[in-house]
């Protein structure tokens, strides 16, 4: 994705950490290994999560907490997403 300029908005990594009660490193982590979620960055390499991408964090904690795989649970919410465009 292309980067944000320093004027537009969005959730702050530690924004989306609070409210979505996943830690800094495991969204970095999952970022990482996963490529998701898939903030925009600003023109500085910060991120920032739009509501969607908190939508989709919380779709995958709640897909964990019924049994399933992190990797399933990232699947299950990506394709609720592209379900719901």
């Amino acid at each position: 994705m292309p980067p944000m300029s320093d004027s537009e908005s969005g959730l702050t990594m530690r924004e989306m950490s609070a409210r979505s009660g996943v830690s800094e490193a495991t969204l970095r982590m999952w970022e990482l290994r996963h490529g998701f979620p898939t903030p925009q960055r600003r023109s500085s390499g910060h991120r920032r999560y739009a509501e969607r991408d908190l939508a989709r964090v919380r779709a995958v904690l709640r897909a964990r907490e019924s049994g399933l795989s992190l990797q399933a649970a990232i699947a299950l919410a990506s394709g609720q997403e592209e379900e719901q465009a």
